[in-house]
């Protein structure tokens, strides 16, 4: 529900499972949205503006229907002129960040981070990536266990280099490239005493 201003969205607009009104998936603002241009629920994003919040909402069709979860936190985003726009977060069910990232201009832009679910927001990362214009420069994966580095990467163009560690030696494992989604260029293996253990190219 909303207001329209000249036959375009204007003002405040809530967004509802179905007519009853009992289970909120979204809210936000619009400034002249023409109402193209829909996300995977059907809202708008054309001229989304200011902050917006999405909600989880119950699931009738399993055992777990959250009974006494009301329209909790899913998520809040920022927009500019239909535009993801300034800082976004998405929450776990229990309330705890689960994921935060900017944007500018629709592009993801500096740190996004990511935790692992089950409490340990702040203290357990799962992940941590580093985007300029919207693409990946850097970007590491941790271990829940000891929260040590798992896999770090770095982007080149449309090549990635990974370098993958033994969680439990905290030792280097492999450097691959990958590019397409497959093995391209140098290859090193290691032993846990950090010898070489063979070294090739893959094309």
């Amino acid at each position: 529900e909303g207001n329209y201003l000249d036959g375009l969205m204007d003002g405040e607009w809530k967004f509802y499972t179905d007519s009853t009104k009992h289970d909120m998936i979204a809210k936000g603002n619009f400034l002249e949205g023409n109402t193209s241009n829909p996300s995977k629920d059907g809202i708008p994003r054309h001229g989304r503006n200011g902050l917006w919040e999405h909600y989880y909402t119950k699931n009738l069709n399993t055992w777990n229907t959250q009974k006494n979860m009301k329209n909790p936190l899913r998520a809040t985003q920022y927009w500019n002129n239909g535009k993801l726009n300034g800082k976004s977060t998405s929450y776990f069910k229990d309330g705890k960040i689960a994921i935060e990232s900017n944007y500018k201009n629709g592009l993801r832009e500096g740190q996004r981070k990511e935790w692992f679910q089950g409490g340990y927001m702040y203290t357990k990362l799962y992940r941590i990536t580093d985007y300029k214009d919207g693409q990946p420069i850097s970007d590491k994966i941790y271990d829940y266990t000891e929260t040590n580095l798992s896999i770090s990467s770095s982007y080149e163009g449309n090549v990635r280099t990974d370098t993958i560690y033994s969680s439990n030696h905290k030792k280097k494992l492999f450097i691959q490239k990958i590019q397409n989604r497959k093995y391209h260029g140098d290859f090193i293996a290691y032993h846990l005493n950090g010898a070489i253990w063979m070294k090739g190219q893959f094309n």
